[in-house]
């Protein structure tokens, strides 16, 4: 689905940072070495470039970063970083398997928007949902999904009956034919899919935000425990500077608003396939419907046990 934003596009940022060149025995000032690193994701209007960017902004060396030239699968991606073949970063949504066969970064990079879901309905059923307001009467209605998509488990988690497609274009043509009564989909996505369908009597329900707890965190090798290090730190330090939460801030306050976030009446859905190790992280780390920066104090940058990450 992100296919367009990532297709092609190779963004190259180097940092250069005041460093103290060594000398060798010699007194010879030895050439400084540049790291560089290959990443491979998701591309949501440059916010995960700006993020890279402040957190290997704290390193002390000269780091060469750039996307993975071309579009591959999201497995075949991660096969290519457990094999150090080409791409050392991804980032992807938190999960028992990835967390068992690779090293992540437990600290939710989108704050757990990626959690968030709105409903496409037909515009004859627009107010479908004007009178719901708890799971149990959410249950009366059937939403659609492909089956290997990971919400279709946790809809059917929830005790919810799905009619599943196979492609989302699919999808919406059965939503189109009565075949089930809406059509979830994520809220960092909704609006470029919801320009797709102008013109096939589909629109957005006004009334709810279904939500879950979800994460994408960065990925590395399971035996790249240098870089995840360094990622972790950064992190770290950019919560606690506040950094962190400025780009979040910039790149996603006028979602909310144009989405109307914070006036929706909130369902909430259990999600199984959550790492319990998400569980641990504090809650000031996951954003809010009604407000998109922290009100608690950032913690010190030298204590990283206050920072709330999961360690």
């Amino acid at each position: 689905m992100f296919r367009k934003n990532i297709i092609g596009v190779i963004i190259l940022i180097f940092f250069s940072f005041p460093t103290i060149a060594k000398t060798n025995e010699n007194n010879v000032i030895a050439p400084k070495t540049t790291t560089k690193l290959v990443s491979f994701g998701l591309n949501l209007d440059g916010f995960e470039d700006a993020l890279l960017a402040q957190i290997l902004s704290y390193q002390k060396a000269d780091v060469l970063i750039s996307r993975y030239p071309r579009w591959i699968p999201g497995v075949r991606a991660f096969q290519i970083m457990a094999k150090h073949q080409g791409i050392d970063i991804v980032w992807g949504s938190a999960t028992k398997e990835r967390f068992n066969t690779y090293l992540p970064v437990k600290a939710p990079i989108y704050k757990g928007l990626i959690g968030w879901r709105l409903a496409f309905v037909t515009q004859a059923k627009q107010q479908i949902f004007a009178d719901v307001s708890t799971l149990d009467e959410l249950r009366a209605f059937n939403p659609g999904q492909r089956l290997n998509w990971a919400d279709y488990k946790i809809y059917k988690e929830n005790g919810f009956t799905i009619a599943s497609g196979s492609s989302r274009r699919a999808l919406a043509e059965m939503l189109l034919l009565d075949r089930f009564d809406f059509f979830p989909r994520g809220v960092i996505e909704i609006e470029m899919e919801q320009r797709e369908y102008t013109n096939m009597s589909i629109v957005l329900d006004p009334h709810l935000l279904i939500r879950y707890k979800s994460a994408f965190v960065f990925y590395v090798a399971k035996d790249n425990l240098e870089l995840a290090k360094i990622l972790t730190e950064g992190l770290h330090k950019a919560k606690a500077d506040g950094s962190f939460d400025r780009l979040f801030e910039h790149h996603f306050k006028a979602l909310f608003e144009r989405l109307d976030l914070p006036n929706r009446r909130i369902i909430e859905l259990n999600n199984a396939l959550l790492p319990k190790e998400m569980l641990n992280i504090e809650e000031h780390l996951w954003i809010s419907p009604k407000t998109l920066l922290d009100t608690i104090p950032p913690p010190r940058v030298s204590d990283h046990k206050n920072t709330g990450f999961a360690q």
